[in-house]
């Protein structure tokens, strides 16, 4: 139970999920390991090797960035399925009889969120282009 509430419980948690979540969002932790490493449970009982692991400042930086943007993408999408609410499409698929609707719900979300985030006719056609629903 005490493992649980460890610095290197959480990084398994995170190598779980790594596929899901994205690499900047495991990397990210890892810059908190690296100051933490000597005082993690098995270090110690290990005899104290060196962290196998080490970021240049530069690297520590475009870490950070990228998770602050994976963040930002989840908190995005959260947004977009909390605005379509019950007829969001789980794994894509919506019942013939919705799709008209839920595609208006779409459409509506993807244009106010360009209009919220896009500052630039290029950032516009970016978000056009990334735009994960099409039809």
């Amino acid at each position: 139970m005490e493992f649980r509430e460890t610095p290197s419980f959480d990084m398994m948690l995170f190598a779980q999920n790594i596929l899901v979540d994205g690499e900047a969002l495991y990397q990210s932790p890892m810059l908190e390991l690296e100051k933490e490493w000597s005082g993690l449970p098995g270090v110690g009982a290990a005899g104290s090797p060196p962290v196998p692991f080490q970021f240049s400042d530069d690297e520590a930086n475009s870490i950070e960035e990228d998770a602050c943007g994976a963040i930002r993408a989840m908190e995005l999408m959260r947004d977009l399925k909390q605005s379509v609410g019950e007829l969001w499409p789980e794994k894509g698929i919506v019942p013939p009889g919705q799709y008209d609707q839920v595609k208006a719900l779409l459409d509506q979300s993807k244009v106010e969120t360009i209009v919220r985030l896009a500052h630039s006719e290029a950032e516009r056609i970016a978000w056009e282009e990334a735009w994960p629903y099409r039809h």
